[in-house]
């Protein structure tokens, strides 16, 4: 008798380890399908983000070229007015500018340009 329990407990021992076994596997098996689940709705939203952002860079991008065109063009309907301005600045007479322009000889003081005192 004393052999037939202990067979008997060994089987049930045997038996929870193997319920058990299941159980960890059924507990992994799951916690695998969410990890992969996450994984792929993350791997959805980093998509779906990187999709807007580039729409948002193209759409700064077409903002940034229209304030640019305009711009280009309030200088445009203003250059005119400016060239005339700039004309004028520049109609110095060709004496006077001849003469503002600068030599490429070293200036030399007062003391060393007079003539040598005599001895």
């Amino acid at each position: 008798m004393a052999s037939s329990t202990k067979t008997k407990a060994a089987d049930r021992f045997a038996a929870l380890q193997k319920r058990d076994q299941a159980v960890r596997h059924d507990i992994e098996a799951a916690a695998r399908l969410r990890a992969e689940k996450m994984a792929k709705l993350r791997a959805l939203r980093l998509a779906k983000e990187a999709e807007e952002a580039a729409e948002q860079k193209k759409q700064a991008e077409a903002k940034a070229d229209a304030a640019a065109a305009k711009a280009d063009a309030a200088i445009a309907r203003k250059a005119p007015k400016a060239s005339k301005a700039v004309a004028a600045k520049d109609a110095k007479p060709a004496a006077v500018k001849a003469a503002t322009v600068k030599t490429d000889a070293p200036k030399r003081s007062r003391a060393r340009t007079a003539a040598p005192a005599p001895h």
